[in-house]
């Protein structure tokens, strides 16, 4: 009997590069696509594949989207599952950037009373638009996502906003991964018997 996989299209930065973010798409052949935030404009770019979304710290003022094929918004505090070939997996998003205090799109009260109500041990992947090890701990919300974080311990938590790739631990334990922006590349997670393992995809185009 044939061992099946789903696999995991993790993507961040798309901004204006949707050739780059198709081609991904098109190479890997994703059951899904979850995103890290950053777009100039919402829009459906992979066809029938679910696409999952957070907003980073540019995102269009208005949204006008197509109702049938449209990127899902992932609402702060909600746990999504997705279930293929009995592999299953479940995620969530915080919003937002720490250092744009007075943008629109960054992370406050609000988004952090989102995360208080994730319960501990139940969450497989957290998306975030920029890692809270990256950003200046003098901040005032870094501190409690990273509180945060170390309550919820999903097994994997995602970044974009540097524009460079980089692998860190919280608590010794849960892995937060910063990916490159679109055009350098993304990330693939293959999921095996409820398994997960992560790949790192260069662009082949730059």
């Amino acid at each position: 009997k044939r061992v099946r996989k789903m696999k995991i299209l993790i993507l961040t930065d798309i901004h204006e590069d949707y050739t780059a973010a198709i081609s991904a798409h098109e190479i890997e052949r994703p059951e899904i696509v979850l995103d890290c935030g950053d777009h100039h404009e919402i829009k459906n770019l992979f066809g029938q594949t679910p696409h999952f979304y957070i907003y980073g710290n540019h995102e269009p003022e208005n949204v006008s989207l197509d109702i049938l094929c449209s990127p899902t918004k992932i609402i702060g505090g909600a746990i999504y599952e997705f279930e293929r070939d009995n592999n299953r997996i479940s995620f969530a998003g915080l919003d937002g950037n720490y250092s744009h205090s007075f943008s629109l799109y960054s992370v406050g009260e609000k988004e952090v009373e989102g995360l208080k109500i994730i319960p501990s041990g139940k969450l497989d992947i957290l998306l975030v638009h920029e890692s809270p090890l990256n950003a200046n701990c003098s901040i005032e919300y870094v501190p409690q996502v990273i509180s945060e974080i170390e309550r919820i311990r999903p097994k994997f938590v995602f970044a974009g906003h540097s524009g460079k790739y980089s692998e860190d631990l919280i608590r010794g334990e849960i892995k937060i991964i910063t990916l490159d922006n679109i055009v350098k590349g993304y990330g693939l997670l293959n999921i095996t018997k409820n398994k997960a393992t992560f790949q790192r995809k260069i662009a082949r185009y730059r």
